[in-house]
């Protein structure tokens, strides 16, 4: 979903990527499958025009995988510097 790191490298966009592990977050360590439970949060973000900042203001419950995101936010902007 959205451009690749192929396609912004090409187009010359600077961007940076947050990770996060399944072994970060309780819910991954009690049941560490069903990502499908993930997707439909970034598509809404995107779909919203959402930034990163979404994903570091808001409270996900706990514990979810949806934590997942926040994790991840905070590692790209960590990476940012």
């Amino acid at each position: 979903m959205g451009r690749n790191e192929e396609e912004l490298t090409q187009d010359g966009i600077p961007y940076e990527i947050g990770k996060a592990s399944y072994k970060e977050i309780a819910r991954g360590q009690i049941i560490g499958e069903d990502a499908a439970e993930l997707i439909h949060i970034g598509q809404a973000v995107m779909a919203n025009k959402g930034t990163i900042d979404y994903f570091v203001k808001t409270v996900f419950n706990y514990p979810t995988l949806a934590e997942c995101y926040k994790t991840a936010a905070f590692d790209g902007i960590n990476r940012l510097g």
